[in-house]
Formats: C-alpha cells, structure tokens, sequence
C-alpha cells in the first residue's frame, strides 16, 4: 500500500474557500449596487445619463472569474492569464474613470 502525502488531503480545500468567498463577495457587491444609477445621477449634471452603468456590472463579474481560475490555476502559464483577467477590471475601470459621473480621481491618478 502506497503512503500518502499528509498535504494531499487539503489540496482542494483552500482553493474552493476562495472561490465561495469571492462568489459570495461579488454577490453582495452587485446586490448593493442594485440602485447604482440614481446614486450616479444625484452626484451628476446630467440626471437622464446612462454613461457606465453597463460597464459598472461587467467590472465585478470579470473580477471574479481572474479571482476564481488564479484559485485554480495548476501551471504558471494559466496563473499568468488569470492574473492578467484579474487586473483587466482595473485597467477598464482607470481608462472609463471620467465617463462614470464625478468618479473619485484618486482611484485612478493621471
């Protein structure tokens, strides 16, 4: 009888505790912003916009699935693909800064 690694027993454990966390964080993320655009048209000029309201839901789904397959990433080309999925919701959210209202510029200097 082959003996077994002692960490072999929680190879999937961590990994699958991130991912629920991130689900569930991304969940209430996006229930709360259920009311996002009367928030955005009572700090704005122009109350009948919809300009980034889309793109606001897109950012926090796109988050979670960088989050979800770096959780699962096995080799170092999938972590680096992930990483780079991860980080693409904070490279859209620095490019479309100005088109979402009066959006805090500390978020994204320059």
């Amino acid at each position: 009888m082959a003996r077994r690694e002692p960490w072999r027993c929680f190879q999937g454990l961590y990994d699958n505790i991130y991912i629920i966390l991130a689900l569930v964080a991304t969940a209430v993320t996006l229930l709360l912003s259920v009311d996002f655009r009367a928030v955005i048209n009572l700090s704005s000029n122009d109350s009948k916009s919809q300009d980034g309201t889309g793109e606001f839901y897109i950012l926090p789904l796109l988050a979670c699935v960088g989050i979800t397959s770096l959780c699962k990433a096995s080799n170092l080309v999938e972590l680096f693909v992930s990483l780079e999925v991860l980080t693409l919701s904070s490279f859209i959210r620095c490019l479309s800064g100005s088109a979402v209202g009066n959006a805090p510029t500390w978020l994204c200097p320059g």
